[in-house]
């Protein structure tokens, strides 16, 4: 989340959070946009919901669908 956040600012989107800059975007200029949100939804339930305990399967799929936008801002590689 906060990697992607970084990315994210380093290309000049405004914003506070890293929610105020995915609202700057739709899927035509990121495809994985969907899935980013839906990563970052998980980690602000996380974050905020102090009895909230996260799955080892919903760990992996955050951390796939964080990395799915990361390749496509190629900030990660193949």
């Amino acid at each position: 989340d906060a990697i992607l956040d970084e990315v994210l600012k380093g290309v000049g989107l405004p914003g506070t959070t890293l929610g105020d800059r995915l609202k700057q975007l739709d899927v035509a200029k990121l495809q994985t946009l969907n899935e980013v949100w839906e990563a970052h939804k998980l980690r602000n339930r996380i974050a905020h919901e102090m009895d909230r305990v996260l799955t080892f399967d919903e760990a992996r799929r955050a951390v796939a669908l964080f990395e799915r936008g990361l390749r496509e801002l190629q900030y990660l590689s193949e």
